[in-house]
């Protein structure tokens, strides 16, 4: 039995139901048979808003799309029961969500999320065809992941300690903070043409959404989460992780990175449509940063986008970058994909394999 508060001081109630006519089932039944596992307390109800009987079926399609001109997402590619609320949550992320929303709503939309951006870069020009192959690539074994969860918590419906451990387990999965996708010519992983240099960001894993850490804002002190800065507009983030650029060695470096960005071969980052800002995290202190020594490629692309690893309004260095698992002194790069995982992570000079990924992706 399942006991779910629900708005307005309502509380849904969901049982079990064996060798029952579904046609001859009422709320009264529903009752009793919740009665029966709530014994020897009492349950009853004034007001019934709405019942009805389901069976647990679990289907999952044999392809998502048709020659990559038609694709199914959500609940037309899997199926399975309502509990939890997980299909809602999934077929978001196939295509794309809101700004926020609730973690029982987001997994079923996951499929959309991931769909959503890859046609808009296709369709505008901006990307190639082959990258709509990655949908199907991303997101079928996440919902082979769904629905193995979903019978976890079938075979376990009767058993509430069964059913509490399985949640507990699930919930960095039902959170989609575990979902993890494959190498591909999006994910630089071993397996994909191109691979990332992980070890630069130890705790940033390629294929996994990018982590939020508390930043501040390097021209108005202001502290925010990092996450605040990937909106779901469509675009990636080539992130910086400048390092000490206190240090003059470290600024040079930096400037370096900013000269390579300004040549032919880096023009994704100036002519692909507008499909990439940069956000710059170093770890110096905030106040031995001016931002007009920095280089222009690195500082001027979009409006507060270079940040300290701070702690607010005292000035002390933060722990951003430990948390991120990257060396303070040395720095790396990240790239971010519009559905915010994370595509790459390389050191500074690295911006080679980088621009052999993108030539795959971008027109």
């Amino acid at each position: 039995m399942m006991i779910i508060p629900r708005e307005n001081g309502m509380v849904r109630v969901s049982v079990k139901v064996d060798d029952i006519d579904r046609s001859q089932v009422s709320p009264e039944t529903i009752i009793a048979l919740a009665q029966k596992g709530l014994a020897p307390y009492k349950i009853d109800f004034s007001h019934c808003d709405w019942f009805a009987v389901w069976r647990s079926n679990r289907r999952l399609a044999t392809c998502f799309s048709k020659y990559e001109r038609v694709f199914l997402a959500g609940d037309a590619v899997h199926t399975h029961s309502p509990k939890a609320g997980i299909g809602l949550n999934f077929s978001l992320q196939d295509s794309k969500p809101p700004y926020t929303i609730h973690w029982m709503a987001l997994l079923m939309l996951m499929p959309a999320y991931n769909l959503g951006w890859k046609i808009a870069h296709v369709i505008k020009g901006v990307a190639k065809p082959s990258l709509l192959k990655t949908y199907e690539m991303e997101r079928r074994e996440v919902a082979q992941q769904l629905l193995s969860f979903d019978e976890d918590l079938s075979s376990n419906f009767t058993n509430g300690e069964a059913i509490k451990k399985a949640f507990t387990e699930a919930l960095p999965f039902t959170s989609c903070t575990s979902i993890e996708y494959g190498p591909s010519m999006i994910v630089a992983k071993p397996g994909a043409n191109i691979v990332s240099k992980q070890n630069f960001a130890q705790h940033i894993t390629v294929g996994r959404r990018f982590p939020s850490q508390q930043v501040v804002e390097q021209d108005s002190g202001r502290p925010l989460q990092f996450q605040e800065c990937f909106p779901s507009d469509g675009k990636y983030r080539l992130v910086v992780f400048a390092g000490d650029i206190a240090r003059p060695e470290q600024l040079r470096r930096v400037e370096a990175l900013g000269r390579s960005l300004a040549l032919p071969q880096s023009s994704w980052i100036q002519d692909s449509g507008g499909i990439f800002d940069i956000l710059m995290l170093h770890s110096s202190r905030r106040e031995d940063v001016r931002l007009c020594k920095l280089p222009s490629t690195l500082s001027t692309h979009s409006k507060s986008n270079v940040f300290a690893d701070n702690v607010p309004y005292v000035g002390e260095l933060g722990t951003a970058y430990q948390a991120y698992g990257v060396d303070r002194l040395e720095g790396c790069i990240v790239v971010v994909r519009p559905d915010g995982h994370v595509m790459y992570t390389g050191g500074l000079e690295d911006l080679e394999d980088l621009n052999k990924m993108l030539s795959d992706i971008l027109l």
